[in-house]
C-alpha cells in the first residue's frame, strides 16, 4: 500500500452520514454538445462527494472536442458513506500517482485532474501536508459545479491541486499548473483561490516570481480568469494574486444583508461568501464555507452557467478557438448590436458583460449563506459602493440580464462611474505588475 494512499485512508476513515448516491438524468447520447470546463487551481478535492456524481457516456474524449483520447480513468467505487467508498477504491487510487495528466473519474463531471510531479497525495485536499485535512480545495470546488452547491451544475471540472513536497514552493506548482491548464484547448475558465502579495513598496516585485506571468500567459490563451479577491482587508493591490495582470475577473465577497468587512476592496463583482454551504473534505455530508475563496468559486459557476447557455443557444460544441470562447458559424445570424456582432464572444468581452450586468444592491439568492445583520448596509446608489463590491452582486436574478446583454437582445448597461473606478483599477494593477 503506498504513502499516499496510506494516509488518505487513515484521515478519511471517518464517521460518516450514509448519502444517497443522487445521480442526474442521463445526458444527451455521447457526441460533441455544448459543454464549459472550469479548471480550479486550489489544494484538491474529495471527490467521492455525491455533488460530483453524474451519468457520463464514455471517455470524455467522445463529448468534449480536444480531450486526450490517452486520458486514463481513475474508476473510484461509490458507497454509501466515505469510509466505504474510500476502502473499495485503494486499487484506483493509484492512477493519480502513475498516470499523466489530465485523469478522469467516471461517474462523475471531474473529467480532469492535475497535480504538481512532486505531490505525494495527488488532488485530494491537503495543505501541504502526508494527509487530507484542509478543507480549503474541497469546499472550494465543490461551489463551482457540486449539486446543489454551485450555479454551473451541467459544467465539467479539472481539479488542479497546487500542494507538493520535496522542496517545491506552492507558488512554483501554482504557476505550473496555470501553464498547463492554458495550454488545454479544451479548458475554458480558470479559478484559482492563491494568494500572492505584491508589496506596496515594490511595484512589480511579486513575492513569488513567475505567478503572474503565468496568469497572463493564461489570459493570453483565451481563458477567462477569475480569483479571489482576498481576505486581509486590505488595499487589493498589495494582498491580491491578481490585482496583477488586467483581465483577471477579481472576485470578491458579501453577504445578503450588505458589505462583509474582511473582502478586500477593488474588486470586480461579488456574491454572498458568508457562512456559505459547501462540501465536506472527509465525508458525504455538507459544512460552512466563507471568505472570497468561496465567493471567488461561486462567481466561476455562474460565468460558466452564463457561457454554457449562450453556447447552447448557439449549438457551439467547441472550446476555446481562436482566442473566442464562442464563434459563431458563417451560416448562423449576428446580433446585430452587442459582443457577438463580430460573430466571437471574447474572455474579455464576457468579462465585460458580467460586470456591467451585476446589481449594484445586494439580494438574496438561491446560494446565499448566514441570514444576520451583522454587516455593513451599502448606500442605495452612487459611486460609494465600488470600493468594496464593483459592479456589483452576480446571481441567478441577473444572469438573464447578462444572456441578454450577450446576445445583443438588450444594449450594454451605462456603467459611468464604476467604468472609472475599473479603469484606474486596471492602470494600478498594471503599474504593479508590469
Amino acid at each position: 500500500m503506498s504513502r499516499h494512499r496510506s494516509a488518505l485512508a487513515a484521515v478519511l476513515a471517518v464517521a460518516a452520514v450514509a448519502a444517497g448516491a443522487a445521480h442526474a438524468a442521463a445526458p444527451e447520447p455521447a457526441a460533441y454538445r455544448p459543454h464549459v470546463v472550469v479548471a480550479t487551481l486550489d489544494t484538491g478535492t474529495n471527490p467521492f462527494h455525491p455533488a460530483w456524481r453524474r451519468s457520463q457516456h464514455g471517455h470524455p474524449s467522445t463529448f468534449i472536442r480536444g480531450y486526450p483520447t490517452s486520458a486514463k480513468a481513475a474508476r473510484l467505487s461509490f458507497k454509501a458513506d466515505q469510509e466505504a467508498s474510500v476502502a473499495a477504491s485503494e486499487a484506483a487510487l493509484e492512477v493519480f500517482a502513475t498516470s499523466r495528466h489530465p485523469v478522469w473519474i467516471p461517474g462523475t463531471n471531474i473529467v480532469g485532474t492535475w497535480a504538481h510531479a512532486s505531490d505525494q497525495l495527488p488532488i485530494f485536499d491537503a495543505n501541504d501536508t502526508d494527509a487530507p485535512t484542509h478543507s480549503h480545495g474541497a469546499s472550494a470546488s465543490s461551489q463551482i459545479a457540486g449539486r446543489g452547491l454551485g450555479m454551473a451544475e451541467d459544467a465539467y471540472v479539472v481539479i488542479m491541486d497546487r500542494t507538493s513536497d520535496g522542496g517545491v514552493h506552492p507558488y512554483e506548482a501554482n504557476a505550473d499548473g496555470l501553464r498547463w491548464a492554458a495550454d488545454q484547448p479544451w479548458i475554458d475558465i480558470i479559478h484559482t483561490n492563491i494568494q500572492n502579495p505584491v508589496p506596496l513598496a515594490q511595484p512589480s516585485t511579486p513575492l513569488y516570481p513567475g505567478y503572474a506571468d503565468a496568469v497572463a500567459y493564461a489570459l493570453s490563451k483565451g481563458k477567462l480568469v477569475v480569483s479571489a479577491g482576498g481576505n486581509f482587508y486590505a488595499e487589493a493591490t498589495e494582498t491580491s494574486p491578481h490585482a496583477g495582470p488586467p483581465g483577471v475577473l477579481v472576485a470578491g465577497a458579501n453577504d445578503n444583508c450588505g458589505w462583509t468587512t474582511f473582502s478586500n476592496p477593488d474588486p470586480h463583482v461579488v456574491m454572498d461568501g458568508a457562512d456559505t454551504v459547501a462540501a465536506s473534505p472527509t465525508s458525504f455530508e455538507t459544512t460552512s464555507f466563507g471568505g472570497t475563496s468561496s465567493a471567488s468559486p461561486r462567481i466561476s459557476g455562474y460565468v460558466a452557467e452564463l457561457l454554457l447557455r449562450l453556447r447552447r443557444h448557439y449549438r457551439y460544441a467547441g472550446g476555446v478557438e481562436g482566442g473566442a470562447l464562442l464563434r459563431l458559424a458563417r451560416s448562423q445570424r449576428r446580433p446585430a448590436t452587442g459582443p457577438l456582432a463580430d460573430g466571437q464572444l471574447t474572455a474579455a468581452e464576457l468579462h465585460e458583460v458580467v460586470r456591467k450586468t451585476a446589481d449594484p444592491r445586494s439580494h438574496r439568492s438561491t446560494y446565499d449563506g448566514k441570514t444576520g445583520f451583522d454587516c455593513v448596509p451599502e448606500p442605495a446608489a452612487g459611486p460609494a459602493y465600488y470600493p468594496k463590491v464593483g459592479y456589483g452582486e452576480v446571481s441567478e436574478h441577473t444572469i438573464g440580464a447578462a444572456f441578454a446583454v450577450a446576445t445583443g437582445n438588450r444594449p450594454m448597461p451605462a456603467r459611468p462611474d464604476e467604468d472609472r473606478f475599473y479603469e484606474q483599477s486596471e492602470a494600478l494593477r498594471s503599474l504593479f505588475w508590469g
